[in-house]
């Protein structure tokens, strides 16, 4: 996974680009994760997650979006999306719920 600036339409900041080709392989992973977010009040939705992705070809594989109380402990799966969604940028956003504080994760699984 790489992490660069990009500034390329209007506004500043930054993109991650796991490669899904060749050299990889199926089952290869790639991981990032945030520093610990404050616990929001029960019910609250105004922490979200936002963010685009391109997923284009035969074997791209899957992208999950997961929330987690604490290192090692068991994840939570707040978004996914698998397989060819087509040769544009899509954007999602997830709102983050948690009473404790927590960290956010996505995970990149090659099928190829």
């Amino acid at each position: 996974m790489k992490l660069s600036s990009d500034s390329v339409l209007c506004c500043l900041g930054y993109y991650l680009y796991s490669e899904a080709s060749w050299p990889r392989q199926k089952g290869d992973k790639a991981r990032l994760a945030s520093g610990f977010i404050s616990s929001l009040p029960q019910g609250d939705t105004s922490c979200r997650l936002r963010f685009y992705f391109h997923m284009f070809g035969p074997d791209i594989g899957s992208l999950n979006v997961y929330t987690r109380p604490c290192n090692g402990c068991v994840e939570t799966l707040v978004y996914s999306r698998s397989g060819n969604v087509g040769n544009f940028w899509d954007r999602a956003e997830v709102v983050l719920k948690s009473t404790v504080p927590f960290q956010v994760g996505m995970l990149k699984i090659n099928s190829s």
